[in-house]
């Protein structure tokens, strides 16, 4: 898998995140970017900088996530 390349498994990180229906922006642990993110909301995949971009720990949604609990799990490499 070329996305590993280069990556130490410590690099990689899965958050979840309980959407309410009015939030768009989430804060990650660790600065990514747009493109070094797979995101799920309710296991459907968003696409990357038309459903949501990230600037460094900010990940915002073009929507709001649907109101439920851990819908919204986003898997990324860290950027140093």
């Amino acid at each position: 898998m070329t996305f590993l390349v280069g990556r130490n498994q410590s690099d990689a990180h899965v958050e979840s995140f309980s959407g309410n229906g009015s939030t768009t922006g989430f804060t990650l642990s660790n600065s990514t970017t747009t493109n070094g993110c797979v995101v799920r909301i309710s296991g459907v995949v968003q696409r990357n900088s038309t459903d949501f971009t990230v600037s460094g720990t900010t990940i915002t949604f073009s929507t709001a996530p649907p109101n439920a609990s851990n819908n919204v799990v986003v898997q990324y490499f860290g950027v140093g």
